[in-house]
């Protein structure tokens, strides 16, 4: 019964994940996918803790009102990197599967 849950759960919450037609209308979604382009992941795991310059830091990529946490970001943003779908467009339905994957997990 939890299996054919998850199956009718994971169809609903994946299809339609455009549901916007581009137009971004979401204004925490708009910001979080700004904020995701901007960044850029670090070659180095011990140049993210210089919080001067580190580019994953929100604050040096021109977002320094950033009031959100910064493990979604990360991890959609290298999820992003492996896929290659990093502009603008693309990301913010990486970050929809993110989500829709931690919702999977949730039920």
């Amino acid at each position: 019964m939890l299996i054919i849950l998850l199956i009718v759960a994971g169809f609903y919450r994946l299809v339609g994940l455009g549901w916007d037609a581009d137009q971004h209308v979401h204004p925490d979604e708009l910001f979080l996918t700004n904020v995701e382009s901007a960044i850029i992941p670090v070659d180095n795991f011990l140049d993210y803790w210089d919080t001067e310059v580190s580019t994953l830091n929100p604050h040096n990529v021109g977002h320094g009102f950033f009031v959100y946490g910064t493990l979604p970001i990360f991890l959609v943003r290298y999820l992003a990197e492996a896929v290659g779908q990093t502009s603008y467009g693309e990301i913010v339905l990486v970050g929809r599967q993110v989500s829709a994957i931690f919702d999977l997990g949730v039920v």
